[in-house]
């Protein structure tokens, strides 16, 4: 069986100029603004393209308003 070496990232962007990202959280209030912003700038720095889908469930934290207002 034949390893292959995991791509870099400027060859992983030569193939795939834009990518979309699942984040799935719950009671993530105190770390989902730094989380998605951090995610954006590496994101914005390796693809042309790119969105970020935020899926939460009933988090009864205020997750859901952080993620609207960081999407604004």
């Amino acid at each position: 069986m034949e390893l292959i070496p995991p791509e870099s990232d400027s060859e992983l962007f030569m193939k795939y100029p834009e990518i979309s990202v699942v984040v799935p959280c719950y009671q993530e209030s105190a770390v989902i603004t730094n989380t998605l912003s951090s995610l954006s700038a590496y994101l914005a720095e390796h693809f042309e393209r790119f969105e970020l889908v935020v899926v939460t469930d009933g988090s009864p934290d205020d997750t859901r308003e952080k993620v609207q207002q960081f999407g604004q």
